[in-house]
């Protein structure tokens, strides 16, 4: 008995985790052709930055993965900057920007050059 309420606790606690994980609220990427950076914008609402926080950024250009940035931490609790200089890219390419929680969720958003 004592080993089935240490179990159950155990995933209580485990589980809890999770309820407060979430995934990015929105992304946001702009294009600026003078520099051929895409500045992107990931909000993401936490507690605690260094806990909770934007896991990774993936850049993609017509569905082909071009780039992808791993973080440790958040930069604050309430959005993770990141600018990358993506050159060559032609009118009508499609950037699509992928941003995933370190404990659970992704968002997306797509922008057409």
């Amino acid at each position: 008995m004592r080993k089935i309420i240490v179990f159950v606790l155990a995933i209580i606690l485990y589980s809890t985790q999770f309820s407060y994980a979430h995934a990015p609220s929105r992304v946001e990427a702009s294009y600026d052709p003078e520099t051929s950076e895409v500045s992107v914008m990931v909000y993401h609402d936490v507690k605690d930055p260094k806990t909770h926080y934007i896991k990774n950024i993936s850049v993609f250009v017509n569905d082909v993965q071009v780039l992808q940035d791993e973080y440790s931490q958040q930069s604050n609790n309430m959005d993770q900057p990141a600018v990358y200089e993506l050159r060559d890219l032609k009118s009508g390419d499609k950037v699509t920007v992928k941003a995933s929680c370190s404990i659970s969720g992704q968002n997306s958003t797509t922008l057409t050059i």
